[in-house]
C-alpha cells in the first residue's frame, strides 16, 4: 500500500499540518498493523531468523531493532486486549448476574 500525503497549495497553513497529521496517524497504524503480523509470524522461526528479520527492519524504518521488537510486541498486545473486551465485559455482565440472581 502507498500512503501519499496530499497537500494543498493554499494560504491556509493549518489545512496543510492537518492532513500531514492525518496521514501520519494512518501511517502509524499500518505499520503497527503489520509489525503485529510479523510479530505473530515470526514466533513460528527460529531464533536467529526472527533475529534477522527485525534487525532488516530496523535498517529499513532507520531504528533500533530492541526499540522494533517492543513495539511490535506492545502492538500485539494491544490487538490481544481489543479481541478480549467484549468476552471479558460479557463475562462480569453473567457473574453479576449470577450474584444478583443468587441473592
Amino acid at each position: 500500500m502507498a500512503f501519499f500525503a496530499y497537500t494543498f497549495v493554499d494560504s491556509t497553513v493549518g489545512l496543510n499540518y492537518v492532513i500531514s497529521a492525518i496521514s501520519v496517524t494512518v501511517i502509524i497504524v499500518v505499520i503497527n498493523i503489520v509489525l503485529c503480523r510479523i510479530e505473530t509470524r515470526s514466533r513460528q522461526l527460529p531464533c536467529g531468523t526472527r533475529s534477522a528479520v527485525f534487525v532488516h527492519l530496523a535498517k529499513v524504518l532507520s531504528c533500533e531493532k530492541e526499540q522494533l521488537i517492543k513495539r511490535a510486541k506492545r502492538a500485539l498486545l494491544a490487538q490481544h486486549d481489543r479481541k478480549l473486551r467484549q468476552p471479558i465485559a460479557l463475562l462480569k455482565e453473567g457473574v453479576l448476574f449470577l450474584i444478583l440472581f443468587l441473592i
